[in-house]
């Protein structure tokens, strides 16, 4: 009975539309209120056959939030995977996402760097270093990454994690190195055979790790990673006269402190 209900005031809504078009000229064949009379009368008919059969409800439900889906996709170029999503996200107050593709490019960069006692943008780190300093920089760069330089049709792509990528880029980009001096330079400490061991970064260890023995047989190494799980290891740096002195016990709980270097690149 509740089918029959609902096919006859839909088609009573129908007839009516089609008699306020057709005999009384009240309305036009091509007016855009016509969808929503037939729209409505849609939903009149969905809400009869819920009444009289709950078992109608699940289709109902369906219908709607398929409907919901539609306008969300045209309107608001939302693609929404799952249709039950819809009802969830309407009661929604407060929304967690992953940043990274989302709210953000998902291309990192280098900002800042502590140099030579000092915090400096990006750009300013080639006036901060000597050559001696800045020759050094690129070889710890190089040597001790995932990443790497690949040809492609396009040109020369930077391929590997993100963070490896960003210091690669930067290389280029903001220290403005010779591009192609570069791409040989690293070519060759890839292919050379003076790496002993590499250790790549995991969440355990937080760096990464790479030993490479120098021209005069001594071995040199390299470690990138967390400033908590790196400062530790050192024992000198180079101070604002570019002068190697000794990193001390209270100079390492400075620069990890909030109000510290840390903090500040941080903040």
């Amino acid at each position: 009975m509740g089918c029959i209900a609902a096919a006859l005031t839909f088609a009573a809504m129908f007839v009516r539309l089609l008699l306020s078009i057709f005999l009384y000229k009240s309305r036009s064949l091509t007016d855009e209120a016509n969808i929503s009379e037939i729209l409505n009368a849609f939903i009149v008919a969905i809400t009869i056959i819920v009444m009289a059969i709950p078992e109608g409800l699940p289709l109902a439900v369906a219908i709607c939030l398929a409907f919901s889906v539609g306008k969300l996709q045209t309107e608001e170029q939302v693609q929404v995977k799952q249709i039950a999503a819809t009802e969830i996200m309407g009661g929604a107050e407060e929304i967690c996402t992953d940043k990274t593709g989302t709210l953000t490019t998902g291309k990192m960069i280098v900002v800042k760097t502590w140099i030579n006692d000092e915090i400096v943008n990006v750009s300013d780190v080639t006036k901060k270093l000597s050559q001696l300093q800045l020759n050094e920089l690129l070889l710890a760069c190089m040597h001790n990454t995932d990443s790497s330089y690949v040809q492609t049709a396009q040109g020369t792509e930077i391929r590997g994690n993100n963070t490896d990528n960003a210091i690669l880029r930067a290389l280029k980009d903001d220290w403005k190195l010779d591009s192609e001096k570069e791409q040989e330079t690293f070519k060759t400490i890839k292919a050379d055979k003076k790496t002993i061991f590499i250790t790549p970064f995991n969440s355990t260890r937080k760096r990464m790790t790479t030993a490479i023995r120098l021209d005069n047989g001594n071995v040199r190494l390299y470690v990138k990673g967390s400033a908590g799980v790196v400062l530790p290891m050192c024992g000198e740096y180079y101070d604002k006269q570019g002068k190697l002195v000794k990193l001390t016990d209270d100079k390492k709980k400075l620069v990890l402190s909030k109000e510290g270097v840390v903090g500040k690149l941080a903040s």
